[in-house]
C-alpha cells in the first residue's frame, strides 16, 4: 500500500514556519546584550525577557478560542505580519521601558502563529500521516532554532563584532 504524500501547502507552511523561527532565533543570542546596551539593568533584562513568556501563556488562553470564532487565516496572517513590525519596534524603542509592551506584542504574534500553524499542519495532512506531519513541523522549528544562533554568530563575524565588543566588561 502506497503512503499518501503531503500537499504543496504543507511544504509552504513548513517554509513559512522555518523562516519565522530563524528570524526570531537570530536575534535571541544577543537580545540581552542589546537590552544592556540600551541601558537595562540585569533585573530589568530578566523582567523584559520573562514578559514574553508570561504574555504568551496568557494570550493563548484568550486567542485560541477566539481564533476558532474568527478564523485561523486572519490570525496566522497577523502573527506573520507582527514579527517584522516587532523587530522594527525593538530598534526604534526610545527607552528600555518600551520593551515591556513590545514583548507583549511579540507574545501576541507568537501566540497567534505557533498553535495555528500546528493546527493547520494537522488539518492539511492525510489522516494516517498526522503524526508524521507534526514531527516534520517540529523538526523544521527545531532546525530553525539551531540555525538562528549560527546565523547570528556568522553575522557578528561578518560585521567583525564580538560579544565582548557588544558588551564590554566594566573597568
Amino acid at each position: 500500500m502506497k503512503a499518501k504524500g503531503f500537499p504543496r501547502e504543507f511544504y509552504v507552511l513548513i517554509l513559512v514556519e522555518a523562516c519565522l523561527f530563524i528570524a526570531r532565533e537570530t536575534y535571541q543570542p544577543i537580545f540581552t546584550l542589546y537590552l544592556r546596551e540600551r541601558g537595562a539593568s540585569a533585573t530589568h533584562i530578566g523582567a523584559i525577557v520573562s514578559t514574553l513568556s508570561l504574555s504568551t501563556i496568557l494570550a493563548r488562553f484568550i486567542l485560541g478560542p477566539l481564533s476558532d470564532k474568527v478564523g485561523t487565516g486572519w490570525f496566522l496572517l497577523l502573527g506573520l505580519i507582527g514579527q517584522p513590525i516587532i523587530f522594527g519596534l525593538y530598534a526604534l524603542a526610545p527607552e528600555t521601558s518600551w520593551f515591556y509592551p513590545i514583548q507583549v506584542l511579540s507574545a501576541l504574534s507568537v501566540a497567534l502563529f505557533s498553535p495555528l500553524i500546528m493546527s493547520l499542519f494537522l488539518r492539511i495532512a492525510p489522516p494516517d500521516r498526522r503524526g508524521d506531519a507534526l514531527g516534520r513541523s517540529l523538526t523544521a522549528a527545531g532546525l530553525s532554532m539551531l540555525m538562528g544562533p549560527l546565523i547570528s554568530s556568522l553575522l557578528l563575524e561578518f560585521l567583525q563584532l564580538s560579544y565582548s565588543e557588544l558588551h564590554p566588561s566594566p573597568k
